[in-house]
């Protein structure tokens, strides 16, 4: 899938209501014993307000994507239907020149299983693996809830298309909606 074109596509459809979400903060309690679990609260911006996702799970990236999907399912049934197939965290320390401060430099990859399918990865960066991993399942979130909006205004467009008998549009459309498929699966 050509990311670009994809990231195009759902800007130029969706405008101003495109989702993009920042990560503000996050509270995590984990339990390593006598039964591992872990409550996530995240705070995130959204459109200029801050709202809070909170999530509960085995361990820190099922109780945060839980607590994304819980919150933002609702709106976006494709969120429900993502699997997980892969994660993966490369990281680096790095030292000040004084040598008295040593920092973390993280890159987490997650890799999911679309509803149509298809396998995609999602990375993000930090100083801190915890928050790389969120900045991760943040950008699935993302991506998968404006596939699902697109899908929602293409067909839109797509039916005043057929019944103004405007062909090229409709076919434009189609297209458009047959590239989002793999994202969205039977969605679309």
């Amino acid at each position: 899938m050509d990311e670009q074109y994809l990231d195009r596509l759902l800007r130029r459809t969706l405008g101003g209501s495109y989702l993009t979400l920042e990560v503000v903060h996050y509270v995590m309690t984990e339990y390593v014993r006598p039964e591992a679990r872990c409550r996530v609260v995240v705070t995130l911006r959204r459109d200029g307000h801050q709202e809070a996702v909170e999530g509960q799970g085995v361990g820190f990236v099922e109780a945060a994507y839980r607590g994304l999907v819980d919150h933002y399912g609702r709106d976006f049934a494709c969120l429900n239907r993502v699997g997980f197939v892969g994660f993966g965290v490369d990281g680096r320390m790095e030292t000040s020149r004084d040598l008295k401060g040593l920092d973390a430099f993280a890159e987490v990859k997650v890799g999911v299983r679309s509803p149509g399918g298809e396998r995609l990865d999602f990375a993000a960066q930090a100083r801190s693996t915890l928050a790389a991993a969120l900045g991760a399942l943040v950008r699935v979130v993302e991506r998968f809830a404006n596939a699902e909006q697109a899908v929602r205004t293409l067909r839109a467009e797509a039916d005043t298309a057929l019944r103004r008998g405007e062909v090229d549009v409709l076919a434009t459309r189609r297209s458009e909606l047959a590239t989002l498929w793999p994202l969205t699966g039977a969605l679309a």
